[in-house]
């Protein structure tokens, strides 16, 4: 879970529901209201491993933020969840490197 410096109204949650299980659901949340109601912008659902399990919010743009996954993926978005980008890019030519857990720049 995060909050953009410049808004802290906004909120990007990343949930799963039970990581040890066989049937995990995996989903990501934006609220615009400190919580208090959720948009859905990714998922539910239901794989062995959620999609994204962590989110970076941009400091100077309450719309950007940045998902990171289990395996590798990142995704990007500039619009507060209403699109999401896959920003790994070439990352997978590097052997051995397959998480990342943060973001510095944009």
């Amino acid at each position: 879970m995060d909050t953009p410096a410049v808004n802290s109204r906004r909120v990007v949650l990343c949930g799963v529901n039970d990581p040890s299980g066989s049937t995990n659901r995996g989903a990501v949340f934006v609220s615009k209201d400190r919580g208090d109601s959720w948009k859905v912008v990714q998922g539910p659902q239901a794989a062995l491993v959620a999609d994204y399990l962590s989110a970076r919010c941009a400091g100077d743009d309450e719309d950007v933020f940045y998902l990171f996954g289990p395996f590798g993926q990142i995704a990007y978005s500039a619009d507060f969840g209403e699109t999401l980008q896959d920003k790994r890019g070439n990352l997978g030519d590097f052997s051995g490197i397959n998480r990342f857990v943060n973001l510095c720049g944009g």
